[in-house]
């Protein structure tokens, strides 16, 4: 689909918005990726139908006598993207390209690159809200255009009449296939299944959760991984405690004793349950030892199984 570039009352060209991105350019980053994001300008040329031209004849320096015609021009352009999620659009990346376009006689179709550096975290937020499916993406491109007087000699060729010019939110499909497809290259697909997810904020009687929590994520960035597990362990005292203040019972409902019928009768909730009483117990180990044997690996498993529980269980919902 097409979107007019317009220069105040003047339409210059177009942004070319297919439905659906056939390919995703991604090169890995310390923290994410980079995402070479396509977007494709049509200018028009000044020879063709939407040429502007003055109606008085103008003496150019080489002495012909003919119309004075006018370059079309962009600069300065910008793509700010963002993703739906829970009928939000949640700001993902941004990306300015200092480029210059001008049109030719004949106008023409060009690809410019935006460079959008993608968290680590965006990509998994991205996942979430893609939930298995196609995402879709929204962008605003935004760019100053301008003419210019055409003359025999370049240097002579006056910028004039900028304009910022700021388009209408653009829907796109990133398709699944090709998607998932850039992540496997990059080796972030498996590392997503793992990121610690987002917190939903808590009740003040939830604070003792969250703050340790805060602990663990900060005891983790600096590769403290014991610390990281004790703190992990703290958070899961404080929800142990509104647990039994709350009058739920702290016990297994799942157990080595019970057969295929008793089993069969435990709720999906009974067993969230249970896998909140054994990661305690996992994370139990950190306060009462002075091990140095926990890993990077261990911490991370303690941070995503609390956050991960607290998701699914939604203790202030």
């Amino acid at each position: 689909m097409n979107y007019g570039l317009t220069n105040n009352s003047w339409t210059i060209g177009d942004l070319v918005v297919e439905p659906a991105i056939a390919k995703v350019d991604m090169t890995k980053t310390p923290d994410g990726a980079r995402w070479a994001f396509p977007v494709a300008i049509d200018l028009h040329g000044f020879d063709g139908e939407h040429s502007k031209a003055e109606r008085e004849p103008y003496v150019r320096v080489d002495g012909e006598v003919r119309p004075r015609q006018f370059s079309w021009g962009v600069r300065g352009m910008s793509v700010d993207m963002c993703i739906r999620h829970n009928n939000e659009n949640v700001h993902l990346a941004r990306a300015v390209v200092s480029d210059v376009l001008t049109a030719g006689r004949q106008g023409g179709l060009r690809t410019i690159e935006f460079p959008l550096f993608v968290s680590a975290q965006a990509i998994a937020f991205a996942e979430n809200a893609r939930q298995s499916k196609d995402m879709e993406i929204g962008w605003h491109f935004a760019a100053e255009t301008f003419w210019m007087a055409m003359d025999v000699y370049s240097w002579r060729s006056p910028v004039c009449q900028p304009f910022q010019y700021k388009s209408s939110l653009l829907i796109q499909k990133v398709p699944r296939e090709p998607w998932i497809a850039a992540l496997r290259a990059l080796g972030l697909a498996e590392n997503i299944l793992v990121e610690v997810p987002l917190m939903r904020s808590p009740e003040n009687e939830w604070r003792g959760v969250w703050n340790n929590l805060v602990a663990a994520r900060r005891n983790f960035d600096h590769s403290l991984w014991n610390e990281t597990v004790r703190s992990v362990r703290a958070a899961f005292e404080a929800w142990q405690v509104r647990w039994k203040e709350s009058g739920k019972p702290w016990k297994l409902c799942a157990s080595n004793g019970q057969g295929a019928a008793e089993l069969d009768k435990i709720t999906k909730q009974d067993r969230l349950t249970d896998l909140l009483y054994v990661a305690k117990r996992f994370a139990d180990k950190a306060a009462h030892s002075t091990d140095d044997d926990w890993t990077r690996d261990d911490a991370l498993l303690a941070i995503s199984l609390c956050t991960g529980l607290w998701n699914a269980i939604r203790p202030n919902s």
